[in-house]
């Protein structure tokens, strides 16, 4: 795995010239009202931002929809409340996952309630399980509509990172940049690691200061280049760690992952088949 050619310094609320380019959708013809947080300011992230002019208002809205859904109603939405990152409004995060609705306590991380209507318990026989027989597994990692609103919002992370890093010369973005704009209920695969095959190095890594703020707010951000010198995007956040290709939908990436004894769990559930478990 090559790391030379990304493990740049990294700063923040990027000061370089604003293109007033929109780098998702290519237009300069709309509004940039809006500064972009690359990592959603939900997940903890008050720091890890684009200045207006990167990301136009248009496109920015239509991330914002996806990003709720994914926030709110999928395994990082659980992880959300499991980390207790309050919303903007200063309210205790709250999710549904599995049927069941997470909320977290404001005391203190890891502490968390759950909803115990009969009719959601029903849906989800395993937490209701769990429950009758006093046992600790309470997630069981199960595959949903909103797994692609997931895929979208790594994609978007990724790519944000790539043009703040600029990273993007030798790699097509194109076809992801349209899946990510596009309302179609269409896939974009990725991982749920399990187990990591080897080391990964943090994009943070040049400054402690701000990879000190990132673990703080409990997300890490990896890349590396694959054989055929792909990004392959990697975002850690609590204890959950997601891998995305942003330069194709193509699953050849996974073997080289397999051959490095990676385990990981593939999505959305059409994916599910290439699971290395």
């Amino acid at each position: 795995m090559r790391y030379s050619n990304i493990m740049k310094s990294f700063t923040t609320n990027i000061k370089k010239e604003k293109p007033y380019k929109c780098i998702l959708c290519d237009s300069s013809d709309e509004c940039f009202t809006t500064i972009e947080h690359i990592v959603p300011h939900s997940l903890g992230n008050n720091f890890l931002t684009l200045d207006k002019g990167w990301v136009c208002d248009k496109c920015n809205n239509i991330c914002s929809g996806f990003e709720s859904r994914a926030l709110n109603n999928s395994s990082l939405g659980f992880q959300k409340v499991l980390m207790g990152h309050k919303t903007k409004k200063g309210k205790q995060p709250k999710a549904t996952y599995n049927h069941i609705e997470w909320f977290s306590h404001g005391t203190k991380k890891n502490t968390i309630s759950i909803d115990l209507n009969e009719k959601r318990l029903n849906k989800n026989p395993f937490v209701k399980y769990s429950i009758e027989n006093n046992t600790k597994a309470f997630l069981q990692l199960a595959h949903n509509k909103f797994d692609i609103d997931i895929g979208k919002l790594l994609l978007k992370i990724g790519i944000e990172m790539i043009y703040s890093l600029s990273l993007n010369s030798s790699n097509n973005l194109d076809v992801a940049k349209k899946f990510i704009l596009n309302d179609e209920n269409k896939s974009w695969p990725y991982l749920l690691i399990q187990e990591k095959g080897f080391q990964l190095k943090s994009l943070f890594g040049p400054s402690k200061f701000i990879h000190s703020h990132a673990l703080a707010s409990n997300f890490d951000i990896f890349m590396y280049e694959n054989q055929i010198n792909e990004l392959i995007f990697l975002f850690s956040y609590g204890y959950f760690l997601y891998a995305i290709n942003p330069c194709s939908k193509d699953l050849n990436w996974l073997d080289e992952l397999k051959n490095n004894n990676f385990k990981f769990v593939a999505f959305p559930v059409e994916f599910s088949k290439f699971s290395n478990t």
